[in-house]
């Protein structure tokens, strides 16, 4: 039996095909408010005391109308990773 994921619930698992630094540590997907979302994490370091903490992303998996919708079955690394390359100039953040 496959996985379900149950509402407001969700499952993240350590990403197996970094490309680098700026790709998620961790990835997947949650169900909130019967909305489905992509999950991704990164480890942060907190520059006050050192300690260690995440930083998380929330993606949904149905874009606003006039977007391409992305297949259910591919990962975040695999759409990222069809996208090209990203330079530090890409990301958001």
């Amino acid at each position: 039996m496959a996985y379900e994921t149950k509402p407001n619930s969700g499952a993240m698992f350590r990403a197996k095909d970094r490309k680098n630094e700026n790709w998620p540590e961790f990835e997947g997907s949650a169900v909130i408010d019967g909305q489905e979302y992509w999950l991704s994490a990164w480890v942060n370091k907190a520059k006050s005391d050192g300690s260690k903490y995440f930083s998380l992303k929330f993606k949904p998996k149905t874009p606003p109308s006039g977007e391409p919708k992305l297949s259910s079955s591919r990962s975040y690394s695999q759409d990222v990773a069809a996208s090209g390359p990203v330079g530090n100039d890409d990301v958001p953040f």
